[in-house]
């Protein structure tokens, strides 16, 4: 899956808001398109481990303060965790992770 770089981001973002409301961008796996979604399926993906909640938490809250036509609310799953994070189009500002644990 090619990476979306910011602008094209938010403008899914804005977009996908004006039809269904605040919501985050879930990034959750590399072999599907980006897609909208909302807190009970990110609760489903990450379950009730502790810093899952955290993490939960964090996004709702940005999610909640957003501004929806010039930033996105992102949740990005990366070989070294999940982060929650608000983009916009000069920059990134990460408010939730859950660190996955190295193997040895």
């Amino acid at each position: 899956m090619p990476l979306l770089d910011r602008r094209e981001i938010v403008n899914l973002a804005k977009e996908a808001f004006r039809e269904h409301g605040r919501g985050f961008v879930l990034m959750l796996d590399d072999r599907e398109k980006p897609r909208y979604g909302f807190q009970p399926e990110l609760e489903k993906k990450l379950g009730d481990a502790p810093d899952a909640k955290a993490l939960i938490e964090s996004a709702v809250l940005a999610v909640e303060s957003y501004d929806p036509e010039r930033e996105a609310v992102v949740i990005d799953s990366r070989p070294d965790g999940v982060f929650a994070m608000v983009i916009w189009k000069h920059g990134t500002r990460i408010v939730g992770k859950r660190l996955f644990k190295k193997t040895t």
